[in-house]
């Protein structure tokens, strides 16, 4: 991936908090539409529009909501069947930080300086 498809990739994982887990399944094969941004300014407004759209998703749902069972798919084939706060955790999250890892090796190598995830990095003063 280009830098900027696999930052839009990692802008998508945000956005599949209510995307993709506001149903009760998701199949890569008929539901997944690979985010196609053209430029990082994109990307930062889609972000932000995301978020909001996250909080106000998240505040109206319950506890209940989180414990019904998600299913992911490609096509027939069963990837995970788990309670939505599960899916959350293991399928978006943990995607989220494989491709930030990505992304912050694609920065360092093109000499942007690459920000803190967890704390500052070594680029911040």
């Amino acid at each position: 991936m280009t830098a900027l498809q696999l930052a839009s990739h990692v802008v998508e994982l945000h956005l599949w908090l209510k995307t993709a887990l506001e149903r009760d399944s998701f199949n890569f094969h008929t539901d997944y539409v690979p985010l196609k941004a053209t430029s990082f300014a994109e990307l930062q407004d889609i972000l932000a529009k995301g978020v909001e759209n996250n909080i106000n998703f998240v505040n109206g749902t319950d506890e209940d909501f989180w414990l019904q069972t998600y299913t992911l798919k490609a096509g027939d084939h069963v990837i995970a069947a788990l309670p939505r706060i599960g899916a959350l955790r293991f399928i978006i999250n943990n995607h989220l930080i494989h491709h930030r890892g990505q992304l912050s090796l694609y920065l360092r190598m093109l000499d942007i300086p690459v920000p803190g995830l967890y704390g500052p990095s070594a680029d911040e003063a």
